[in-house]
């Protein structure tokens, strides 16, 4: 069992026979077969004990589904007087419960000084930053000792963080770990993407570094030609109401098509997630926000802070981050408060707004996303970052 890799453990629908095996042993215990339940409920604990090592795996589906159980355990084992042993489940249940806990918040930590580097202006030096990427190194490194050597998702993250940190040796002995040992192909491919990533952005100011990256990136298996240049994007966060959900479809699928990173709520955000840290996190770490204005939107009280974090960055970087586009008239018609500031008849904070209002006819649709694309097109990505780099 130890030797299968993850997605097959899932693909043979272990997490279902657990929950069958949770469901006979509740109606076991209700129907006052305490032994019975009580083999159930282990049964299906020694199941998931023996799920192959993935960090992120364990973290967000087997160590919650522990402590449930073991917290069921315990009440079975309660209810039949073995107070002792029932408070060594209710014990286990905490220690699993604290792991995934723990689990989560390493990988936020991390993820976070990942996308505070890749939205910074490293024309400066980034104090806040530079905390960041020590915290989350130092619980990473921690972890890792605790958790293991098979621990490869933090491992990986590790490897990158190292990366970011000028430590070079280090991320290059943490790679070469990776490569030598060939875990889980899934661990690897998603690390060699997140090194594109540096590479990409350390070309601006780095070449050491973004040689390096390269360098990891092929060692990881990925495909050399991806790194060629070519046209590139401005990466967007896409700001939108619930109720326009099929323009913000279609538009998100069409910029993805054209070579476009985007940030998309239905496709970003996991389970579990702490909606406003991640929302927060993704407007920094992508170079601008498409603001898609309509009549849902501008009464959205989640457009209006996402519109806000957009301009609290302009202001603190000087430069263009909010890039607004509208599917109807309504930003024109009346008092909308924080809406308002931003067309283009309230001055001095207006600007001009994309017209997508004929959206539904595609040669109108089309002609408004040329205009979006050339917008978002690398050689205003450049010169964006040179006015940074000007202005610091």
């Amino acid at each position: 069992m130890r030797n299968k890799s993850t997605r097959q453990a899932m693909d043979e629908g272990i997490t279902d026979k657990v929950h069958q095996l949770k469901l006979m042993a509740k109606a076991l215990r209700n129907n006052g077969d305490l032994q019975s339940a009580y083999s159930k409920i282990n049964e299906a604990i020694q199941i998931l004990e023996e799920v192959p090592d993935d960090p992120m795996y364990q973290r967000d589906v087997v160590f919650p589904i522990l402590a449930d159980l073991y917290g069921m355990q315990g009440g079975i084992l309660r209810r039949s007087g073995n107070e002792s042993a029932a408070l060594r489940s209710y014990e286990s249940g905490r220690v699993y419960e604290r792991w995934a806990e723990r689990g989560t918040t390493i990988y936020n930590q991390s993820q976070l000084a990942l996308s505070l580097w890749l939205g910074s202006d490293h024309s400066k030096n980034d104090q806040e930053l530079s905390l960041k990427l020590k915290a989350a190194i130092r619980n990473l490194e921690q972890h890792s000792t605790v958790a293991g050597h098979h621990d490869w998702w933090s491992l990986g993250d590790l490897g990158v963080l190292y990366l970011l940190a000028g430590r070079y040796n280090d991320a290059t002995i943490v790679f070469e770990r990776l490569v030598s040992v060939r875990p889980d192909e899934y661990p690897l491919k998603a690390m060699a993407s997140v090194l594109a990533k540096v590479w990409s952005r350390a070309l601006e100011f780095d070449p050491e570094l973004s040689a390096i990256a390269r360098k990891s990136f092929v060692a990881l298996g990925g495909d050399e030609n991806e790194l060629t240049p070519r046209t590139t994007f401005a990466s967007c966060f896409i700001s939108y109401s619930s109720q326009d959900d099929a323009f913000a479809t279609k538009l998100h699928d069409d910029l993805e098509a054209s070579g476009v990173e985007c940030w998309f709520a239905p496709k970003d955000i996991r389970i579990g997630d702490p909606v406003l840290f991640v929302v927060d996190q993704a407007i920094r770490a992508h170079d601008k926000v498409v603001l898609i204005l309509s009549k849902h939107s501008i009464d959205s009280d989640w457009v209006e802070h996402e519109a806000r974090r957009a301009l609290d960055r302009e202001a603190n970087n000087n430069t263009v981050v909010l890039f607004p586009i509208r599917i109807d008239d309504a930003v024109f018609r009346g008092e909308f408060g924080w809406a308002k500031q931003i067309s283009a008849a309230h001055r001095p904070t207006g600007r001009h707004i994309g017209d997508f209002s004929g959206w539904s006819v595609q040669s109108s649709y089309q002609k408004s996303f040329e205009r979006l694309l050339r917008d978002l097109s690398a050689s205003d990505a450049r010169k964006s970052a040179a006015h940074r780099g000007g202005s610091s």
